[in-house]
């Protein structure tokens, strides 16, 4: 695809503490083949020495750009010939929120400064950090994106081994989403067909549907869940507008953890928590009331198991995060969990 004719792209990737496994993530990105990408990385308030370490990193590799996220106010100028230069050498833009804004408002800041300015990006991929994508993957979903008139393409998740398919696509219709498992979801589809969801995982969107988003709720990813379920949430939107959602077959992105912190015991915690919080959010913002009222009789009772097999384990820190998630779900408690630990490496 000549750059001329290319759509521009600009890769989304949030950090939070997780230097080691962001710089495995930008190698594999700056080996792309696609003619038109820019890197906006999100520094989500590192506790560490992760931007010393992704700054000495790009050291002979490309000029960085730190920005302050908060007032935009920014380093060195940013180049003017940056269009001229191969996408592998174009300045990383970095933007430092100074603070854990979660995952859906990390990538809003990313996302308002990608849209902005006299070339804004055509399409916003956005890449979890402990992910590597092929070489191809980005031409191959964007490709998809243009044949299909797709609003959002996904991309084919695999695990570190890529021996494993972690997702190739949910089929559920929403009405359905929680209904039972096994009757609904048809999981790993190749690809290249509408789907109901497609992971935030590796999540390419068009600039029109994030701008009808924001202007029909004020922001693009749902700030309100913090962590967690936001993918959902935006796919179920994007889908009422009547955008098509395709997973790309082609295009494979590895997910898994190169660090020794992928199993710190605060890792299943917050999962727990947030995971059991939001999918009652999504039940009652998506689901018909005869569909909600099946879901809260059932779902309660699947956590009281998962409860119980984790008491039997002693794992009494996810016991808690479990409940605080059951509590607060049905409380409406959004945003930030108070026991969320700026210790833990979840980015």
């Amino acid at each position: 695809m000549p750059a001329s004719t290319a759509l521009r792209v600009s890769i989304v990737i949030l950090n939070w503490n997780g230097w080691e496994d962001t710089l495995a993530c930008l190698e594999s990105v700056r080996r792309s083949d696609y003619p038109d990408f820019r890197i906006i990385l999100v520094d989500n308030g590192s506790t560490n020495d992760s931007l010393e370490r992704i700054s000495a990193w790009c050291a002979g590799k490309m000029p960085v750009i730190s920005i302050n996220a908060a007032t935009q106010e920014k380093g060195p100028a940013e180049a003017e010939n940056m269009d001229s230069l191969p996408p592998a050498e174009r300045p990383l833009v970095i933007l430092k929120t100074g603070k854990n804004l979660g995952f859906s408002e990390g990538n809003n800041v990313a996302i308002r400064r990608a849209l902005a300015g006299s070339r804004p990006a055509d399409v916003v991929f956005l890449l979890n950090n402990d992910t590597r994508i092929e070489t191809g993957a980005v031409s191959r979903a964007v490709e998809v994106l243009r044949e299909r008139q797709a609003g959002i393409v996904g991309c084919v998740i695999k695990d570190a081994s890529g021996t494993v398919t972690l997702f190739g696509g949910d089929l559920r219709p929403p009405k359905f989403f929680y209904a039972p498992y096994r009757l609904f979801l048809r999981k790993h589809k190749p690809g290249d067909e509408a789907v109901s969801v497609v992971w935030g995982t590796a999540m390419l969107i068009r600039r029109d549907v994030l701008l009808a988003h924001e202007a029909r709720f004020g922001h693009f990813l749902n700030p309100s869940y913090f962590l967690y379920m936001e993918d959902y949430d935006f796919c179920f939107e994007t889908q009422k507008m009547g955008y098509p959602i395709i997973v790309a077959k082609n295009a494979v992105v590895y997910h898994g953890h190169t660090a020794n912190y992928a199993q710190t015991k605060f890792r299943n915690a917050i999962t727990l928590y947030y995971s059991t919080r939001n999918t009652i959010h999504i039940a009652n913002s998506f689901l018909p009331i005869g569909w909600r009222l099946i879901f809260h009789l059932y779902f309660p009772l699947v956590r009281c198991k998962d409860i119980f097999l984790l008491l039997i384990r002693r794992k009494t820190i996810e016991v808690r995060a479990l409940l605080d998630g059951l509590r607060d779900g049905y409380r409406g408690v959004k945003g930030e969990w108070p026991k969320h630990p700026s210790e833990s490496r979840t980015s």
